[in-house]
């Protein structure tokens, strides 16, 4: 997708994003909102990208002046190398990459904090004051950080809700380009996760809107799988609810790319059966059992669907095929006086 320059600057770029991670951990994301420069001026924008190249530069003046500030520079350099995209990485950057090169940090901190002292003699009392206040300050301030980004981690939704808070939604008119992936696809996974987490809950209204917020941000270069599951899934949630002819349009869009259609076919049956549409809904379970022989909830759902038809030995099969795949199922045996051994 990109150019020698481009991957070049973005090498730049990350490392400059790293290190103002380290100059100012504020507004900390597990996610970046790194995109790759579509063109030179982009490049000349980027506050990430003169940072880069300031620490380039300290780097190579160090070596002349200081060795031991050489190394705390190098340090942070060579604990970031892996990380740099010098070879494109699935995920551009990411907060989490910056123990190591954290160590470096404060080796610099020191090493600068050490040198003011020693080169204004005449006043040391007053650095090594200035020093121990400007310690204690950042003490605090990185404490109170921490603290508060711990908070993001006391559940995965509040981490999630958290990351979407702090993250810079890509503009509509920018999804479709392939230099702003990153930022894509970190919403799209982030959307996806909060939706899955939400229907756990029962909270079906914002799992709904979380879904169709991963929707918009399922940009036609990803792979179809990933548009079609968050479709299965949104058809789930639709079903739950009600909208039902909502439901019947996305399943039937998502099941031919659908990397498991069972369960598009499953909530199809589900759908039908709702809308007393018995035969239809038979059809849709059992095509569901010819993609996935060991599907348990269509096997479920097609075992009640017998029983209430006066089909008691089929439903008596399915049902125990269900709770033979999923122990979960064995309550609907007992709830029709079946035990799991009955013949």
């Amino acid at each position: 997708w990109y150019s020698l320059w481009q991957r070049g600057s973005l090498v730049v770029i990350t490392c400059g994003f790293y290190l103002q991670k380290l100059l100012f951990p504020f507004r900390l994301c597990y996610f970046s909102n790194l995109s790759v420069p579509v063109n030179w001026l982009a490049v000349v924008q980027s506050s990430y990208f003169w940072t880069g190249s300031l620490w380039i530069i300290a780097c190579a003046i160090s070596l002349k002046l200081s060795r031991r500030l050489a190394f705390a520079l190098g340090w942070i350099g060579v604990t970031l190398f892996p990380v740099l995209n010098i070879i494109l990485l699935p995920t551009l950057a990411r907060e989490n990459f910056l123990y190591l090169p954290s160590v470096g940090f404060c080796l610099f901190l020191c090493l600068l904090m050490h040198s003011l002292a020693n080169e204004v003699q005449y006043s040391r009392r007053r650095v090594l004051g200035a020093t121990v206040t400007a310690s204690i300050l950042l003490g605090i301030l990185y404490s109170g950080a921490t603290i508060q980004r711990n908070t993001s981690y006391r559940d995965p939704v509040t981490f999630l809700e958290s990351t979407l808070k702090n993250m810079t939604p890509v503009p509509a008119h920018l999804r479709e380009d392939v230099c702003y992936f990153e930022g894509v696809k970190n919403l799209h996974l982030t959307y996806t996760n909060l939706g899955k987490l939400y229907k756990e809950q029962g909270q079906w209204d914002k799992s709904a809107q979380a879904f169709e917020n991963a929707l918009r941000f399922t940009p036609s270069y990803f792979s179809p799988h990933y548009k079609s599951t968050v479709k299965v899934a949104l058809g789930g949630i639709y079903t739950q609810t009600g909208r039902l002819d909502e439901a019947v349009t996305l399943l039937l869009e998502a099941r031919p790319e659908a990397p498991k259609p069972s369960e598009a076919d499953n909530l199809l049956g589900i759908i039908a059966i709702k809308l007393s549409e018995k035969e239809k809904a038979e059809a849709y379970f059992i095509r569901a059992l010819l993609e996935n022989k060991d599907y348990a909830p269509a096997h479920h759902n097609l075992g009640i669907l017998y029983m209430e038809s006066d089909r008691s030995q089929s439903g008596i099969r399915e049902l125990k095929e269900a709770a033979r795949l999923n122990p979960h199922y064995r309550k609907t045996l007992a709830q029709y006086g079946i035990t799991p051994y009955d013949e």
